[in-house]
Order: structure tokens, then C-alpha cells, then sequence
């Protein structure tokens, strides 16, 4: 109401609660819309936000259409219908507008493709199934390569710096067969610990340690060359990597076991031969002693070469005890790293699946996202489209496996987030689409023509966007015939679209994944609206109760003194003394002026004075801005709601003047908590 007047009047002047004062000589305006939550055909708006997206969408084509250049284009005539009036006397100045739209997000749907071809990589690249036989032939060609059998094991271990093959000797020396008889045994027994300790527990197991730690190194490196080859190769993959060091594993098991058993056999038979050791020596140190002398010497020869054959055996099965006993440690350490490899490896695999999730559900979430505007749409990116789109672009699995592999250690990705590997996946599997990127919503246009040709996608548009607004005709003085009607289409660039025959309602929006379309009705009074006899209703009952204007035509004037009046009683710049009301000027030197006998009088002459009304509640308000809001909230509360005996008349009832005062100050109140609310200040 109080836009029409401005509109029809002009003089717009008035004072808002929070201080500022506005003044204008002219319509502030020519066009007002009107925008409701339910359009003409009955579309409901999903929330404030989806129809404040609407309305921003709507006014920024309509800044850069036609309708914003006056004078060079066919909306002149708008000003005409804008300025006409109905029998009634209301300005035709209310318009409405609705909007639709056709989206093609290209970079969205791009992104949805890559998302897919990065879970195709981790599911049926990575992750794919190991070949069983193929495992099988790769190990059998490992091991032969390395020699990796029980004899060639220990052979390798057995040998010295310069590959010579360790044997014991333990023939009888030179100096040993010299000797006298009597001093043979003690001589043969000390040259045999000698030997057991320099040789064999010496020279022999220091060759061997040094022969496991090369062969150690050189396996243990091979073995996982081999298993990260697996990884690594675009035709593998995880599973098969652990399903290669799995079998690695089985085979250095069985080859262990059959070493575990070579060193047991070894063992036993060192223990029997060190029985015969015993009794060797035992007869070799009584030797001496027996037989005839001339016969002694031979005794004694016979006697310590025994001796000797029985240490050398003896030493034989304990040099083959120990390599095997050292094969067998060797085996288990590189059991122990492809352990660890395999734990690498499976918690890859876990990490892998958990990435092959994450990028499901954020292609689920990407493709049910719609349209980035909540305007009434139609979304060609749709999952039919997206997969065609996908299948006419995707390459062959392997080339984008070996742009993600080329030089990539996927046991690092251990150490990452699903996010981080998601991104990688997303980066290797982008460059085939960005074709799909870089389509326009026309490109979809025409590539989907077969479907639904341009020229009615158009026409469908334009019959989705009608105006947010309900008319009741009726209430038109022609029916609604003098309506107009502003279409504006917005594409990317009006001067090179494929509707560009359609150029007086073209508008260059520069963006190449929407066609939108604006639709306005202009010419209509508010009073029109199907809801305005409602709205009638409800108005005139609360504008009796509360005040709803700012403008000073549209304030009643007994209720605005009576308003005063009671704010001025509140904050004590009305004071009564007996039967007669007075009022306390700011400046405390000048007298107080007597209103009236009585509160009717009172309030009548307060409110006979324009200027008297408007300067109590420009102190009320200078005085609410001093005290805070908070407090004058209470002060006000207080005086509504209390139950005092002032204002009972003779009857014994509340005055109804009072009764009315105090709904305005709690009216008043309301307002106060409400401005409070807003501006978030006590």
C-alpha cells in the first residue's frame, strides 16, 4: 500500500525506528515484481534459497538484456503499460517473472568420467585377479635363474673367497708321521682341536657368514625387484603381487624344509661318528703301551690314522651340518622380507578398495549434485548421456595404467590419505576427457538433436518459465489483456548461438553450460493476486492493534498519539498531578505544559499538536538509544503487564483507553525485540 501511494503520489518521506529519514519527489521506481514461492502452474519453490537463486539468476539477465537498454529495442512500450491505472484508481506498475533452464556441465560431467575411469584402474587394473598359472611359471623361471635349489644353496655357501668348494683334510701331516710313538697321541689329538678350531669353527664359518650375507642381499633384492615388477606392470597388479610373493614364500618354505631335513640327517650322523671319535681316541692314547716293542710304532701309526679318518669324518658332517643349518637362517630371513612385503601389499590392497569406494560415492554425490543454480531446469547431463559420453572417449585400460604407473611407487600410497589417492587416480585417468570438458550446452544441443531438436527445447523452456505469481483475471478490468509479455533467452555468446535467427531475444551470458530463458508478466495491480482479499482481511484487523506503516498517510492518528502518549507516561515525559496531565519539555527550564482534565481530554489535546506527537517519540527513541534496548524492554514489560490500580474506573474495570495504550507499548515491544533480533545490539 504504501508503495503504491509513493508510485501514484510521489512525496515519499518518512523516518525509519532506526533513525533515518528518506525523502523522495519522484516514484523511486517504474517496475515492481512480485515473486511468490508458488508460480502459475503450480510449481512449488524448494526452500528461500532455490527462489532467491531464481530471483538473482532472473535480475541478472535482465540487466544484460534488452529491457535494460531503453530506446533501442521493442520494450518501449512498457512505460504505457506501467503508468496506467484501474477504475479503482491502483497503479499497473506489478509485474512477475519466472525462469528454466538447459545445463550441460561439462567440467562436472568431465569430472564424473574421470572418476569412473580412476575406479575402472583401481578395480580391473590394480586390483584385478592374479593369473594362477602365470604366477606359477614366473616363480619356477625365478628360481631357475637364481639357482635357487637345495645343492646349488649350499654349494654357494660352501666355498671360500676365491670360490674354491670348503672340504676337510685331515691326512696325517709330515711332522706327525715323524714323530716318536710316545708322542703321537697327544700330538694327533692337539693337531685335530686345532683344526676344528682354526678351520672349520674359524676360516670355514667365516667364509660361510660372508657367503650368506652376498647371497642374502642379492636374493632378498631379486625378490623384491620381482614382487614390485608384479606391482608395477600394467598388466598385473596388487593381487598378483601378492599372489607372487605368496608362492615365493611356499617354494622358500619347502626348499627350507628340505634343508631343515639335509641338517638333521647331517646331525645324526656327526653324532655317531663323534662316538667312534671317542673310542678312536681312547685307543689311540693307550696305543703307546701295547705290544711288543719292535711292533709298537706300527700300533701307534695304525692306531692315529684311524684316529684321523674318524675326526675327519666327523668334521665332514659338521661342515654340512653348519651350511645347511646356515641355507636353512638364510631362507627364513628372506621369508621375513617378503613378510613384510606381503603386509605392504595387503595393506595396499585394503587402501585400494577403500579408494574404489570413496571414488563410487563421489561419482554418486557428482552426478546427483544437478545443476549448480536452483532455477526450474532441465539437465542434459543426465546418466544415460554421461555413460555414452564416457564410452566414446574412454582409452584402453592399459594406457591410462601406464601414465599412472610410469615411475610411481604404489607402496608409498601407504602412507597416504584416500584422498590424496583418489586425487592421483583422478589426475592420471583426466587428460581423455577433456574433449567432454570443453562441450557447450549447445554442442549437447545438436549432438542430442535426434532426441528433441534445438528449436523445440527452446519452445519447452519458455512454457517451464512462468511467472511466480498467482492473478485472479477477474479482478482485471480486460480479463488481463492489456498484460505484456518480455521473453529474454540467454546463451553464451548471442552472436554465434544456434539460435541466433531468435537475436531481439538473445542475451550473451557467457556461460557455456546453460540456455536460459526469462519469462515476465507486466501490468498488473497488486490488488490482483488471488490472496489479496485475504490479505484485506487480516490487515485491517491487526492495523487497529499494531502500527504496520511508516508513512505518516497511512499512520492512524489516534493511535499514534495514543502510542506517545503512553511512551511518553512510560519514560515519565507525561506526568498527571491529581485529574490533570502535563508534559515535561526536554529542557528542564521550561515549564510543563498542561494537556487536559482527565485522560481522554489529555490524550485528545496531546494529540490535536502534530508536531507534540512527533517530538515525544523522537525523545522516546533518543531515550531507548541511551539506556540500551535490553533495558527498555523491561521498562515497557513492566508497564504492560502490570496490575495496579491506575486506570480502574468506578466500576472497578480497567479503562479500556488503558487497555488500549497498553497493547500498543506491548505492540510497540514487540517491534523493539524484533529490531533487537536483527541488528544483534541490546
Amino acid at each position: 500500500k504504501e508503495l503504491s501511494h509513493c508510485m501514484l503520489e510521489g512525496g515519499f518521506a518518512c523516518k525509519y525506528p532506526s533513525g533515518r529519514f528518506v525523502r523522495s519527489t519522484r516514484p523511486p521506481f517504474n517496475l515492481y515484481y512480485l515473486i511468490d514461492a508458488v508460480d502459475e502452474q503450480g510449481y512449488t519453490w524448494r526452500g528461500l534459497d532455490a527462489l532467491c537463486a531464481m530471483i538473482a539468476e532472473g535480475l541478472f539477465l535482465q540487466i544484460g538484456s534488452q529491457v535494460g537498454r531503453k530506446g533501442e529495442n521493442d520494450f518501449d512500450n512498457l512505460d504505457e503499460v506501467l503508468g496506467q491505472q484501474t477504475e479503482r484508481g491502483e497503479g499497473t506498475f506489478c509485474g512477475s517473472f519466472g525462469l528454466a533452464a538447459l545445463h550441460f556441465p561439462a567440467r562436472r560431467v568431465a569430472a564424473w568420467c574421470s572418476l569412473r575411469l580412476a575406479k575402472c584402474v583401481v578395480d580391473e587394473g590394480l586390483l584385478r585377479q592374479a593369473d594362477v598359472q602365470a604366477v606359477s611359471k614366473e616363480v619356477d623361471t625365478f628360481f631357475r635363474a637364481q639357482s635357487l635349489d637345495a645343492d646349488a644353496l649350499l654349494q654357494e655357501l660352501a666355498q671360500d673367497d676365491a670360490g674354491v668348494p670348503l672340504a676337510v683334510d685331515l691326512r696325517c701331516p709330515i711332522w706327525l708321521r715323524q714323530s716318536k710313538p710316545a708322542h703321537v697321541p697327544q700330538e694327533a689329538i692337539q693337531y685335530v682341536q686345532n683344526y676344528a678350531r682354526v678351520r672349520l669353527r674359524g676360516d670355514y664359518r667365516t667364509w660361510i657368514q660372508a657367503n650368506r650375507v652376498a647371497l642374502q642381499a642379492r636374493l632378498s633384492h631379486a625378490l623384491s625387484k620381482q614382487v614390485l615388477a608384479a606391482l608395477s606392470h600394467p598388466g598385473q597388479g596388487v593381487e598378483h603381487a601378492l599372489a607372487l610373493a605368496t608362492a615365493f614364500d611356499e617354494r622358500l618354505r619347502a626348499l627350507e624344509r628340505t634343508l631343515e631335513s639335509r641338517r638333521a640327517t647331517a646331525e645324526g650322523e656327526r653324532g655317531r661318528v663323534e662316538e667312534e671319535l671317542a673310542g678312536r681316541e681312547e685307543v689311540l692314547r693307550r696305543a703307546p703301551s701295547r705290544g711288543f716293542f719292535l711292533l709298537r710304532s706300527r700300533i701307534v701309526s695304525m692306531a692315529r690314522d684311524r684316529y684321523l679318518d674318524a675326526a675327519g669324518r666327523c668334521f665332514a658332517q659338521a661342515l654340512q651340518e653348519m651350511v645347511a643349518e646356515t641355507a636353512s637362517a638364510l631362507l627364513s630371513a628372506l621369508r621375513q622380507a617378503l613378510g613384510e612385503e606381503t603386509r605392504a601389499l595387503t595393506l595396499l590392497r585394503s587402501r585400494l578398495r577403500s579408494v574404489s569406494q570413496h571414488l563410487a560415492e563421489m561419482a554418486e554425490q557428482l552426478m546427483g549434485s544437478g545443476a549448480s543454480i536452483q532455477v526450474t531446469s532441465i539437465d542434459l547431463a543426465d546418466l544415460s548421456y554421461c555413460q555414452q559420453l564416457y564410452q566414446e572417449h574412454v582409452p584402453p585400460l592399459e594406457q591410462t595404467l601406464v601414465a599412472l604407473l610410469n615411475g610411481e611407487d604404489l607402496t608409498t600410497w601407504n602412507d597416504l590419505d584416500v584422498d590424496k589417492i583418489a586425487e592421483r587416480l583422478c589426475v592420471a585417468a583426466g587428460p581423455p576427457f577433456r574433449a567432454v570438458a570443453g562441450l557447450t550446452v549447445e554442442d549437447v544441443l545438436i549432438r542430442r538433436g535426434t532426441e528433441m531438436p534445438p528449436q523445440a527445447r527452446k519452445e519447452l523452456l519458455f512454457q517451464m518459465a512462468t511467472p511466480s505469481w498467482n492473478l485472479d483475471t477477474t479482478r482485471l478490468q480486460d480479463g488481463g489483456a492489456h498484460l505484456k509479455s518480455i521473453q529474454v533467452m540467454g546463451v553464451r555468446d548471442e552472436g554465434h548461438s544456434i539460435y541466433r535467427d531468435d537475436a531481439h531475444i538473445l542475451v550473451s551470458t557467457h556461460d557455456p553450460a546453460s540456455v536460459i530463458v526469462f519469462s515476465a508478466t507486466i501490468g498488473a495491480p497488486f490488488t490482483a493476486l488471488q490472496r489479496y482479499p485475504e490479505y484485506e482481511q487480516v490487515y485491517e484487523a491487526v492495523r487497529h492493534v499494531r502500527p504496520l506503516h511508516v508513512l505518516p498517510q497511512f499512520q492512524s492518528d489516534s493511535e499514534q498519539a495514543r502510542l506517545a502518549f503512553a511512551l511518553g507516561t512510560v519514560f515519565d515525559m507525561i506526568f498527571n498531578r491529581g485529574r490533570y496531565f502535563y508534559y515535561r519539555p526536554a529542557d528542564t527550564l521550561d515549564p510543563p505544559l498542561r494537556l487536559g482534565n482527565g485522560l481522554a481530554n489529555a490524550i485528545h489535546c496531546f494529540g490535536s499538536t502534530d508536531s507534540l506527537v512527533q517530538e515525544v517519540m523522537d525523545r522516546v527513541e533518543r531515550h531507548i538509544e541511551a539506556i540500551g534496548t535490553e533495558q527498555a524492554i523491561e521498562v515497557l514489560s513492566a508497564y504492560y503487564t502490570r496490575s495496579d490500580e491506575e486506570g480502574v474506573s468506578s466500576g472497578g474495570a480497567i479503562d479500556d483507553i488503558v487497555i488500549e495504550m497498553r497493547k500498543l507499548v506491548r505492540a510497540y515491544t514487540q517491534d523493539l525485540r524484533q529490531t533487537q533480533w536483527v541488528m544483534g545490539s541490546g
